[in-house]
């Protein structure tokens, strides 16, 4: 969740609802909390997707694909976001779905022991009124359909929770399910999946191709774009309002899971952790710190011409951006670190039901990204980014590669 409030509050720890004696907790030891069972759930959502995440199976891509899209509907998901040419495609459906009433109390009983042994060391007492309750929250579901180097389809699932409208306050945001609910819900999809390649006589499931690099972490389809645990990315990074300043931040791998992604990012912008999951999303780190997938190249082709449409949310404003991406061309382009031939995205979104009142001039109604990604050094080495209000631009931040260090 959002925070660990007073009274009935909802929100992505844990699909966590508590109902506490007012001034049990204060705020600082609920964010301690939500900190707490974040990092913990995190090792096991990884630990998940590391067993049940990816599988491969002899079929075209295609007939993959078409395949998963069904059994999602099949589960009661519906459809958000769904690129055939990306391999992506994201359900989404109010909680408990895809699992049942009776799976959410197993839930429970499975998990909510151990969320209130790691709040209870933050927050005392208030811990044993917590309850896992899936009410007034979202469960996405993502699938990525890609060609594996052997030729068959390699597919890879994500799961995560999401409150809808704006975070509430300044609690950190959960994106982690219960560990148990992780778990039961890739099973369903799978079996569904399974069903789906019977029924139209497809093929058999392929036992997936799975390796571990130097590190014990497991890989599936590994490409040379895919980042290893340890890569390390410094940025230089420029605010139009600040022209005399600039700041870094570091980013580094802390975890790879098939084609999910766990990124550090520390500097003058913050300190957090962040899971990139395969499919567009544009994520607000820190103090303000704005990427658009930055291992997109590691999580699906990039061919000049292709377009895809998403929203995000903007933790500064009720209503979400709408927009529009499109992979423009290869450019060759020189930053602190180097020349570097690259693949160009470039971003336009707008805001279409926001209604500003008459004398309002500063709230930003249209932005411009462009995001320049490097094969060689399987990142960003450039991205820009530019809100517009009425009266034109109103702020512009640029960040550019000074350094990289490859494992």
């Amino acid at each position: 969740m959002n925070g660990l409030k007073t009274g009935r509050a909802q929100g992505p720890l844990a699909f966590a609802c508590l109902a506490l004696l007012s001034g049990c907790a204060t705020d600082q030891q609920r964010i301690e909390a939500i900190t707490a069972v974040n990092q913990e759930f995190r090792l096991q959502y990884e630990g998940a997707l590391s067993s049940k995440g990816t599988r491969g199976y002899a079929l075209r891509r295609d007939d993959a694909f078409n395949a998963m899209s069904s059994a999602l509907a099949d589960l009661g998901m519906q459809p958000e976001s769904v690129d055939p040419s990306l391999g992506f495609m994201s359900f989404y459906a109010p909680a408990p779905t895809p699992l049942s009433r009776e799976d959410w109390r197993n839930v429970a009983a499975a998990d909510l022991p151990r969320l209130r042994e790691i709040a209870r060391e933050h927050m005392g007492f208030s811990a044993d009124f917590l309850q896992i309750d899936p009410e007034g929250l979202e469960i996405v579901i993502n699938a990525t359909v890609l060609d594996s180097p052997d030729g068959a389809a390699l597919i890879s699932l994500t799961m995560r929770t999401r409150q809808p409208g704006p975070p509430s306050g300044d609690m950190p945001r959960r994106d982690y399910p219960p560990p148990t609910a992780m778990r039961m819900a890739l099973d369903k999809v799978w079996v569904q999946f399974d069903l789906q390649v019977a029924t139209r006589r497809l093929a058999l499931p392929r036992q997936p191709a799975q390796a571990q690099d130097a590190s014990g972490v497991t890989i599936s389809g590994r490409t040379d774009s895919t980042p290893r645990l340890g890569d390390t990315w410094t940025y230089r990074y420029f605010d139009q309002w600040k022209p005399g300043e600039q700041y870094q931040v570091t980013h580094t791998v802390v975890s790879v899971v098939g084609a999910t992604i766990v990124d550090r990012m520390t500097g003058a912008m913050g300190s957090d952790d962040h899971t990139f999951a395969p499919g567009p999303m544009v994520v607000f780190r820190g103090r303000g710190r704005v990427e658009f997938s930055p291992y997109i190249l590691a999580q699906a082709r990039l061919d000049p011409g292709r377009a895809f449409a998403f929203q995000y949310a903007d933790q500064n404003f009720p209503q979400p951006w709408s927009v529009r991406a499109r992979v423009s061309r290869t450019e060759r382009i020189t930053v602190p670190a180097g020349t570097f031939d690259t693949v160009r995205i470039e971003i336009e979104g707008n805001r279409p039901g926001w209604q500003m009142a008459v004398n309002d001039l500063g709230s930003p109604t249209r932005v411009e990204q462009v995001i320049w990604y490097s094969a060689e050094v399987k990142r960003v080495v450039k991205h820009t980014y530019e809100t517009f209000n009425r009266g034109g631009s109103a702020d512009r931040d640029v960040y550019e590669l000074i350094s990289y260090k490859l494992n």
